[in-house]
């Protein structure tokens, strides 16, 4: 998708000045001009944005090419308007499918990290003398969220801001330079007080369900009346919105005329605001998700927010600095910024993706889906730790993001994008379509000849799947789709990824899985069909089940319940009384809305305890989060905690060799019980939010011990090559059909580290650098000292632009180790699913084939590629791991060092106790292993104890602080029990 927010909702295109003013007049809140901020924007921001329309391959390359640097990185894009002020930058990753083209909206500015402003000057004056464009002095520049040494250049051109990042960076006392881009983003909607006295609250079933409006199984919610009846409400607690495009929830116009609804008119802050595009017109998403947080409550209008009397700020997405400008702004003013929006992540579901075949002069191609991961800007990094760091007088801004609406896991057993797959799609009869994707009878199972592949292939979508059982046609196999570790906003142990459940609590199809899933909130039920039909008119059919989250909405005069699927709310709910479908629905969803209703939860949570800080608002988040246990509303219960069940991956952690349909149906689960008893979901995340148990511990709660950061720093690897799956013939089956196997490369299995400190785990963090192209070929594991798996990455069809680098310095995220004892050793697993190699193809006939002369059709190739393969990609390349940092986060709780480990092996080799100090006791501890003869003092591996080891030790014992010059910074913030003016942590070496 582009940049949108994360709902499944169709967004309006008109919108009248003069309905603002007919709702101001009517709601009689606001009188007079509007007192928001100016909307000037600074150059080449104002006005209406390119947005970066999809273009074709032919009018792509009429632009002119550049080298774009994103970091370690770099690729040729072409430039499409190289003089304007912004312009779209296309890479073309495939000529034959544009849609798969890698593109960003480049703008006429350049963020740079200089050693001072005096530096940044001189360098610039070098550059533009060196490129001939300007006057020395030409560029202004001006400081970046007040940093000292990172500045915002404003450039002439998008050619000139591209060519003076290329000349700055690497220049002396420069640090680095990024010219200022827009990724595609997208909304993620799928399209004592007491419960206030607006009409339609009684209606808000995420606040309070009423069992006689909505019965057993759908009577999910939050419980957020028993808070209410607490007396919380968000009185003084501030939330800004931050939307995908570059307005949020309401807009000043180019004539200063104020346009926002009315039930949030009251409840924003305009001074604390960031201007937003005046010509921007679409902003619904905006408002139903500032009407979940904060709508005014018992004003007569429409239904109430969460936290309905906490105060909203708008925030402004535009392009990276904007972003980032926006993710640090107001510091120790704004407690809450809610993300509905993340990365593109596709269509869900794909649009015939199953089965998607493009013609070539020679034969037929399979096209899968792509699911990237992405990059996270150096200035949405830097807005973000500035937030964490110092945010909230250093107690942590909390930043909520939409977990996104890329999963395509709901309901499959099997898990392979297609069971097996046909080339060159003439088929072993003449008379059949071709095909491309097969699917492997699920009900057959044997495979009496041996040869590694099922008997029976369904290979043309009817009849019987040859034991009378009828043929389940065109099916989606289970297409491994996009994950949160791939969103650089999600997978970070400092921000919370909010899941989306339905009614009946089961989570929602769309709901984008991982292990950085933190909590779920409530949305709307959607279904994913397994089945499809094939192209050209075919597709997948989606469906809501229940309600959406009832909420506000943009108005534009239409009252065509657009926004609502055509639903009629006041007939699906009896006794609802929607005045008007154009400014209220009742079918609000995706991840969207899940991320709304948990800042609005957090924001009872602060009303509660102002004192709490991040770490203690996920600990209570946590540990108050409600686990939903198989029940009726989900017959199969694949969804639902099942004990019975084991983690899914860890049944394929390693293997892949089979497909789940070889032995019958799957008892695979997301969820895990690591050894601290803590249970986790790559769906659910700890579980459903509970916000009457959450307030409650708020209340009260003490506050976390000291953030602990056990850090390994980046390591180089050595001799990390990856080894490639590969395509292997199975048997020949008749002159006309060939079958193969897809055999996954031998796994690369790194110890990463073996640490001593044992801490209580909270998250743990891995920071990969993988070279070669094609990051989708990769399952990634992550394996704790207690044996707790944490799937990382599947493989996927991502390309990754093909710009030699599979993961730069992504990092992941895990909470599948919660709870449990960090000491150990920590490995790493990095196996290949897809050969960097086309898929085998058969010969297509000569000429048109002779019905009745079997040698004339031709051979056919069938690979089978088992459950996570996928075709094969000449266009990738061998893959080597280049570097790793393993980060985990927890608490000290007092339990003993971890002493497994041998002293040469660790970050600090001659701190045998663990506390960070080389010191007497050490020498004393190893003295003591040394005289009774302990296997841990042989340090050089030799199997014997002997006074070369004793030697050994005492070229590693160095007295003094393991990291005296801390190079370790950043961090989450500590507890606010402890100084609350540090917001590190303390660092310690691993």
């Amino acid at each position: 998708m582009s940049q949108h927010v994360r709902s499944m909702m169709p967004t309006r295109s008109s919108n009248k000045r003069n309905l603002a003013l007919y709702l101001i007049a009517a709601a009689g809140l606001v009188t007079g001009t509007a007192s928001a901020q100016s909307t000037t924007a600074g150059s080449g921001q104002s006005g209406v944005e390119n947005t970066g329309t999809q273009q074709s391959s032919d009018n792509v390359l009429q632009g002119k090419p550049m080298v774009l640097k994103f970091r370690a990185s770099s690729a040729e894009f072409i430039i499409a308007k190289p003089a304007e002020k912004v312009s779209v930058a296309t890479r073309v990753v495939n000529p034959a499918v544009p849609s798969f083209n890698v593109e960003k909206t480049i703008y006429a500015q350049l963020t740079v990290s200089a050693d001072n402003a005096q530096i940044l000057e001189r360098a610039l004056n070098t550059a533009t003398t060196q490129l001939g464009t300007k006057q020395p002095g030409a560029h202004s520049y001006r400081k970046f969220l007040d940093l000292p040494n990172v500045f915002v250049v404003e450039a002439l051109s998008v050619e000139d801001a591209i060519n003076l990042t290329n000349l700055l960076d690497g220049m002396p006392g420069i640090n680095w330079a990024e010219v200022a881009h827009r990724e595609p983003l997208s909304n993620k909607s799928m399209g004592g007080p007491t419960i206030t006295t607006d009409p339609n609250a009684p209606f808000q079933w995420h606040v309070f369900n009423n069992p006689a409006l909505f019965a057993a199984p759908f009577d999910g919610n939050h419980a957020i009346d028993q808070a209410y009846a607490m007396g919380y409400s968000g009185q003084g607690v501030t939330v800004g919105v931050l939307e995908a495009d570059q307005n949020s929830f309401y807009r000043v116009d180019d004539m200063g005329v104020l346009e926002i609804h009315p039930d949030l008119a009251l409840k924003t802050d305009f001074n604390l605001s960031i201007p937003t595009d005046p010509y921007n017109v679409t902003y619904s998403h905006g408002v139903s998700v500032a009407g979940l947080i904060g709508a005014q409550g018992n004003n007569g209008l429409q239904g109430a927010g969460v936290a309905y009397n906490s105060t909203l700020v708008s925030l402004r997405n535009g392009n990276s600095i904007d972003q980032g400008e926006s993710l640090g702004h107001a510091l120790n003013s704004i407690d809450i910024v809610n993300n509905s929006w993340g990365p593109a992540d596709g269509p869900v579901p794909p649009n015939s993706i199953g089965k998607v075949l493009v013609a070539f002069p020679d034969d037929y191609e399979i096209v899968a889906p792509q699911v990237p991961h992405r990059g996270l800007s150096r200035d949405a990094q830097i807005g973000l730790d500035q937030g964490i760091r110092l945010g909230r007088q250093r107690n942590g801004r909390v930043y909520v993001f939409s977990a996104g609406n890329g999963s395509h896991f709901q309901g499959f057993n099997r898990l392979s994008i297609g069971n097996a797959i046909s080339l060159p799609g003439f088929g072993t009869d003449p008379m059949v379509d071709q095909y491309g994707y097969l699917d492997i009878s699920g009900f057959d199972g044997e495979d009496a000849d041996g040869d590694g592949i099922p008997d029976v292939f369904i290979i043309d979508g009817t009849g019987t799947d040859g034991g009378g059982n009828p043929a389940l046609g065109w099916r989606w196999s289970g297409h491994l789709g996009d994950r949160t570790e791939y969103n650089p906003y999600t997978s970070l142990s400092r921000t919370i990824a909010i899941g989306s459940v339905g009614q009946s609590r089961a989570r929602s199809g769309y709901s984008t899985t991982g292990t950085s899933v933190f909590v779920s909130a409530y949305s709307q039920d959607w279904l994913l069909n397994q089945e499809f039909t094939p192209p050209p008119n075919g597709g997948w059919f989606p469906s809501a089940v229940g309600l959406g989250v009832i909420t506000i909405e943009q108005a534009d005069g239409a009252d065509d319940d657009q926004d609502n699927f055509g639903v009629d709310c006041n007939a699906v709910i009896t006794g609802l009384g929607f005045l008007d479908d154009d400014i209220e629905t009742c079918m609000f969803n995706g991840t969207s809305a899940a991320a709304p209703i948990a800042s609005g939860i957090i924001a009872l949570m602060l009303e509660a305890n102002p004192s709490l800080t991040l770490r203690d608002i996920q600990m209570i988040l946590q540990q108050t989060a409600t686990v939903p246990e198989t029940t009726g509303a989900d017959p199969a219960g694949a969804d639902f905690y099942d004990p019975t069940d084991t983690y899914w991956a860890f049944q394929f952690f390693g293997l892949g060799s089979r497909d789940p349909d070889d032995t019958g149906p799957v008892s695979s689960t997301f969820w895990t019980t690591n050894s601290a008893g803590v249970r986790h979901s790559d769906e659910y995340g700890f579980g459903i939010i509970d916000a009457n148990a959450a307030v409650q511990m708020a209340e009260t709660f003490p506050g976390v011990g000291q953030l602990i950061l056990l850090d390994t720093g980046t390591v180089e690897a050595e001799d990390a090559e990856i080894a490639d799956a590969a395509f292997v013939q199975a048997a020949v089956i008749s002159e006309n059909l060939e079958t193969n196997v897809l055999q996954i490369g031998t796994p690369l299995n790194v110890n990463l580290a073996c640490v001593r400190d044992n801490i209580e785990i909270e998250g743990v963090e891995l920071t990969l650098t993988v070279e070669g192209d094609g990051a989708g070929d990769l399952l990634v594991a992550l394996q704790g000292p207690r044996g707790t798996v944490s799937l990382l990455a599947l493989p996927r069809a991502d390309s990754n632009g093909l710009t030699g680098i599979a993961y730069n310095e992504h990092t992941f995220t895990t909470y599948k180790h919660w709870g449990e004892l960090s000491g150990g050793t920590w490995q790493l697993s990095l196996t290949d699913f897809r050969p960097d190699e086309d898929s085998p193809e058969g010969e297509p006939p000569d000429e048109m084939p002779d019905p009745m002369d079997p040698s004339s059709f031709g051979v056919e190739q069938v690979t089978y590629l088992g459950p996570f393969g996928l075709p094969g990609n000449s266009a990738h390349s061998e893959k080597t791991l280049v570097s790793y940092r393993l980060k985990i986060f927890g608490h000290e709780i007092g339990a003993p060092v971890y002493d497994g480990c041998p002293p040469a092996l660790t970050g600090c080799p001659g701190d045998l106790d663990g506390n960070g100090i080389v010191d007497v006791l050490d020498l004393q501890i190893y003295i003591s292993w040394y005289l009774a003869f302990d296997p841990r003092a042989d340090i050089d591996g030799d199997g014997d104890v002997d006074f070369i080891d004793l030697l050994a030790f005492r070229g590693l014992w160095v007295p003094g602080f393991c990291n005296t010059d801390n190079p370790f910074v950043g961090g989450r913030p500590r507890p606010g029990t402890t100084n609350p003016g540090d917001g590190d942590p303390s660092t310690r070496p691993i």
